[in-house]
């Protein structure tokens, strides 16, 4: 973010507060006038985040419930050829809890708000704790300090797995486009007195892609097999152990991610592809 702006700030801050938007070119006056409408910001993990991941969708029969989704994500930023909006505030949600989560809301001028990113970060001090997360989920992203935390376990028959992951590094998702009507349309649009939702959507079956480029399997059975001393629970230190020239040619392809040897590693880069816009819209990771 841009330091000592020119911009004006425009409309007062929500109940979740603190947040600053950067309203470039734009007159005071434009707030609550005719020609501006309302960008309600929310985030949201969907079903298979807060009702668990069916075996239908696994390619090994394996099913997967999250007991805790932990994510900060902010910095929202949105651009048109007059225009610019920012929302410097990150959020620490939980999105097991139902959702979508709101976030905050702006006022904003009417038209085409083409060029929108937002990111994935460290916890930071002025993160602002939402609702759906506690003292004690912050005080456990601190300890990193983290920016994804998810707890969860997998089923597949008698077989049950445990899993407790963390994981810090920024992910910045740019040139958001969401889908409508089939067509991808960059970011989003305001109409004069009306209200959009932007939706920062988090897909957490995301974390189980056997590819890295191309179509992708869920699959859990290499994490499983992971588990070297038996006990049920998979840790980031066993995945690290398997490398990725043991598992089976056709699966676990790194594409152009480079330095992804073993299956730590490969479901860390997974990590920078949960980031969607608005349910099925893509962002370009960075």
């Amino acid at each position: 973010m841009r330091e000592n702006s020119p911009f004006e700030k425009c409309a007062a801050p929500s109940s979740l507060a603190g947040s600053l938007v950067a309203c470039s070119m734009l007159l005071l006056s434009a707030c609550g006038a005719d020609d501006s409408g309302e960008v309600r910001l929310t985030t949201w993990g969907e079903e298979f985040i807060e009702e668990g991941i069916p075996a239908a969708e696994f390619a090994d029969d394996f099913e997967a419930r999250f007991d805790e989704f932990l994510v900060v994500l902010g910095h929202v930023r949105a651009r048109n050829q007059e225009h610019e909006f920012s929302v410097a505030d990150t959020y620490l949600v939980d999105l097991t809890a139902p959702g979508p989560h709101e976030l905050t809301t702006r006022t904003l001028p009417e038209g085409d708000w083409s060029e929108v990113e937002y990111r994935i970060v460290p916890i930071e001090a002025e993160t602002i704790l939402h609702p759906s997360a506690d003292a004690d989920a912050r005080d456990r992203m601190e300890a990193g300090p983290y920016s994804i935390t998810v707890k969860g376990e997998a089923r597949r028959g008698d077989e049950r797995y445990t899993f407790d992951w963390s994981f810090g590094g920024t992910t910045r998702y740019t040139n958001c486009v969401q889908v409508v009507g089939g067509r991808q349309e960059p970011g989003f649009r305001i109409g004069g007195g009306g209200r959009e939702t932007v939706e920062l959507t988090i897909h957490g079956d995301h974390f189980f892609y056997d590819d890295l480029a191309g179509d992708a399997a869920l699959r859990f059975e290499a994490i499983a097999d992971a588990d070297a001393d038996g006990d049920g629970d998979v840790t980031l230190d066993e995945l690290a152990a398997v490398s990725l020239v043991d598992l089976p040619a056709d699966r676990y392809g790194t594409g152009n991610f480079s330095g992804v040897d073993d299956l730590r590693a490969f479901v860390e880069a997974l990590v920078s592809n949960l980031g969607h816009f608005n349910g099925e819209g893509h962002c370009l990771p960075r």
